[in-house]
């Protein structure tokens, strides 16, 4: 039997982006650029390229193709919930445009800029990094083989999960590929990572390794809460010292940070008829060319 013609290079969903695939994508995310800056008008539009939009999104939520991962490492890792609210206003977009509606072309803009598209689009055209690191900050991934799927290999990096995966899988020791299940962003990824380790040592295949005999939505499920009860988000907290409501963009001012830019596509949608100077707020840290910006912000 042949082995190198049924086990994969790379883990599933993990394959880089081929030249093919990458000019189609970089084509999709740069035509709803130009249609989100205006650059473009209604009859311009191309309806296949927002379908190619479309479809890198449902490659992330689905994660059914082999480089699911790779694209939503691309968008930064942004979270399924926010990802599930864009595909409707793309549709939605590519309808009016088919149509010819230019008032409900434009209220699905609006949808998509407040559904924070922007910041997807920023991080895939500038190759950034989701968040900037803070001492400590890093993730915890789970990674699973699909031969083997109740075998997890669960640890942490401050780097690029794609770089770490990459070198776990380039041992020679390695004959199927690890691929990743699910990142976590945390502001301690050390501890986060003992805690983790901890709460699941009934699963521990070996006390000196970091795999873990179990399913893996029970996994992601004590990961989840762990974070959110131990407050191990990396989110940074901060007051709103300039908004202007008209324009739709602010300043925060946070402990490492006096003028932290947001727009209001970022804010948390109950919270945007709330949001005014002088509000107390927690965010991610995002980049941009012109320094910090925030991210998937709430009002405290």
């Amino acid at each position: 039997m042949d082995f190198s013609k049924t086990i994969q290079k790379w883990g599933f969903g993990m394959a880089p982006i081929s030249l093919n695939m990458r000019r189609r994508y970089d084509d999709a995310i740069q035509h709803l650029s130009d249609i989100l800056n205006k650059s473009i008008t209604i009859e311009e539009v191309n309806p296949d390229l927002l379908s190619e939009f479309k479809g890198m999104v449902n490659r992330c939520i689905r994660e059914d193709q082999w480089d699911w991962f790779s694209v939503h490492a691309e968008f930064g890792h942004p979270p399924k919930s926010q990802l599930k609210r864009i595909i409707p206003c793309v549709i939605s977009l590519r309808k009016s445009s088919l149509s010819n509606s230019l008032s409900d072309f434009n209220q699905q803009l609006l949808l998509l800029i407040n559904q924070g598209v922007l910041q997807i689009i920023h991080v895939y055209q500038e190759d950034l990094k989701n968040q900037i690191y803070s001492e400590g900050a890093g993730w915890i991934y789970v990674l699973s083989q699909r031969e083997n799927p109740k075998i997890l290999k669960i640890g942490k990096t401050d780097r690029s999960v794609s770089q770490r995966v990459r070198e776990i899988n380039s041992a020679t020791g390695v004959l199927i590929p690890w691929a990743a299940r699910r990142v976590y962003r945390v502001k301690n990824a050390k501890a986060a990572e003992a805690s983790i380790h901890q709460l699941l040592s009934e699963y521990r295949v070996r006390s000196d390794r970091e795999f873990f005999n179990l399913d893996f939505f029970v996994a992601d499920e004590v990961i989840t809460n762990f974070i959110i009860s131990e407050n191990m988000s990396d989110r940074a907290h901060g007051k709103v010292i300039y908004y202007n409501k008209d324009k739709g963009y602010g300043f925060i001012e946070c402990d490492n940070y006096k003028d932290v830019f947001f727009h209001c596509s970022e804010v948390l949608k109950e919270d945007k008829r709330f949001m005014d100077q002088g509000k107390n707020v927690s965010f991610l840290l995002g980049k941009r060319p012109q320094g910090p910006c925030a991210v998937d912000i709430k009002i405290i």
